[in-house]
């Protein structure tokens, strides 16, 4: 039997992770350059502040406006909490999805693709980040979403391991 009142904390204590996260991610300066700055040559400029990327492009919702204007965003989504077993009720995996959009002829900059880039540096980022008594963050896949004829991007999947 699952013990709710422990699922109950860790929830919200994954709610609240959520943002770390975030912050996380952004922390790292040459994926705010690719995320926030949808210039010819983002990687020459300067990386847009945190507190930018994250009131105008960052996003916890788990759908993409498909009349948005903003064209560049990405979001972060918690998919799915499972029990891993009859037996071990205690243990749960955790899916969490990093979807990004990017306009299509913003893709290509100088010497990369650019979402190719950006999958790069949320993998180096946060892949084996650590969310205290949760687990840590292990890639599992990542597909292509093109919502409309405008954007283009991919949804990144992580499973927090050892969930318990």
């Amino acid at each position: 039997m699952v013990d709710l009142s422990r699922l109950d904390k860790q929830l919200e204590q994954l709610s609240q992770e959520i943002e770390s996260i975030a912050m996380h991610l952004l922390s790292n300066e040459k994926l705010r350059k690719l995320i926030g700055n949808m210039s010819d040559n983002p990687l020459s400029a300067d990386a847009p502040s945190v507190e930018e990327v994250f009131n105008d492009v960052l996003g916890f919702l788990p759908i993409f406006k498909k009349t948005d204007e903003k064209l560049n965003r990405i979001n972060i989504i918690v998919t799915d909490v499972s029990n891993l077993g009859e037996i071990q009720t205690d243990y749960m995996e955790v899916g969490l999805r990093i979807d990004f959009l990017i306009p299509e002829n913003k893709w290509k900059i100088p010497s990369y693709i650019r979402p190719l880039l950006i999958m790069s540096e949320i993998e180096r980022s946060i892949s084996g980040y650590k969310i205290a008594d949760l687990g840590s963050l292990e890639f599992d896949v990542a597909e292509l979403i093109i919502p409309n004829d405008g954007q283009a991007g991919y949804s990144m999947l992580y499973k927090i391991q050892n969930f318990k």
